[in-house]
């Protein structure tokens, strides 16, 4: 998060702080804001940290009607950890919400509103086959929070930040993570070969350093 922060930091953002356990950043945005600030940051990203992310940005007036719109209010009372709000890059198509329903094989419930669906999950998320990749499918690009982790008693003041790992970037990671290896007889007597591979290493943990910090980046932990 300590990375992140410094990054908008360095682009000119003002008041870039962390919520505590949330995943979310807040920051004051005078002059790009939505979709155009969202496409400045991926950008940003890629060219000073050759990270291929998306940023899901919503303002505090958003994030009030996230809380206003939940329609899972019972839910949200008497078991927030198994509610989730999807926030998405953008609104889905009334078609991709009737084929999401049709992949639903257990007891979970999803409502869409606007830029976010939520989604109830009865039994938790561990063992429930309506997974992630099932709602970017037919939903498109997102990152889920737990109702438990979003502040309904106080709303930032800033601009707020979700970011999440892409998709679109896991060609890349798996370059990064498993970087090819030449058979064991080059090896031998090949200075310039082995220096590639130190190096390759070396990057290979820097941005590794980088990823763990971000939240939604447990998956890659593991790696």
């Amino acid at each position: 998060m300590t990375d992140l922060r410094n990054f908008l930091t360095e682009l000119g953002f003002e008041e870039a702080r962390s919520l505590i356990q949330s995943g979310n950043l807040v920051f004051d945005s005078r002059v790009r804001t939505g979709a155009e600030l969202e496409r400045f940051l991926e950008s940003e990203a890629h060219d000073r940290l050759s990270l291929e992310a998306d940023f899901i940005v919503r303002t505090p007036d958003e994030w009030k009607s996230v809380i206003r719109q939940n329609p899972f209010r019972k839910e949200a009372e008497r078991d927030p950890k198994h509610l989730v709000v999807m926030f998405l890059k953008s609104e889905p198509d009334v078609k991709d919400l009737v084929a999401l329903q049709a992949d639903i094989r257990g007891p979970e419930v999803v409502r869409a509103k606007g830029k976010q669906a939520y989604i109830y999950y009865p039994n938790g998320q561990g063992r429930s086959k309506l997974t992630h990749t099932i709602l970017e499918k037919r939903l498109g690009r997102g990152t889920g929070r737990n109702w438990s982790t979003i502040d309904t008693d106080r709303a930032p003041q800033e601009d707020l930040i979700l970011r999440t790992i892409s998709p679109r970037s896991q060609c890349v990671q798996h370059l990064l993570m498993y970087p090819p290896k030449p058979p064991i007889g080059h090896y031998q007597n090949n200075v310039p070969l082995l220096e590639s591979r130190r190096q390759i290493q070396n990057d290979r943990v820097r941005i590794l350093q980088l990823l763990r910090s971000l939240p939604g980046s447990s998956q890659l932990a593991n790696q």
